[in-house]
């Protein structure tokens, strides 16, 4: 049985699917960041969250969770910060 290997552009969208996934995983484990409503998205790598934050102190946390995951190259903040 002979198959061709999976294409690049496969292999990055597998990647991208366990990145968000971990990256969720991160939020809600992080006490002041489980509650919030944030969007996670990933594309070759770079990961966009969206939502709504009560403080800097839950963007910064979520941008540095975010950092943390392995293959994570580049965060792109759109958390708006609630008044």
């Amino acid at each position: 049985m002979t198959g061709n290997p999976p294409s690049a552009a496969a292999s990055t969208a597998v990647d991208d699917s366990i990145i968000t996934a971990k990256v969720k995983a991160g939020l809600l484990h992080s006490g002041d960041l489980k509650h919030l409503d944030l969007q996670v998205q990933t594309q070759n790598h770079e990961v966009t969250l969206s939502g709504f934050a009560d403080n800097r102190a839950q963007v910064d946390t979520s941008i540095v969770v975010t950092k943390a995951v392995d293959r994570v190259t580049n965060v792109v903040n759109h958390i708006i910060i609630k008044k």
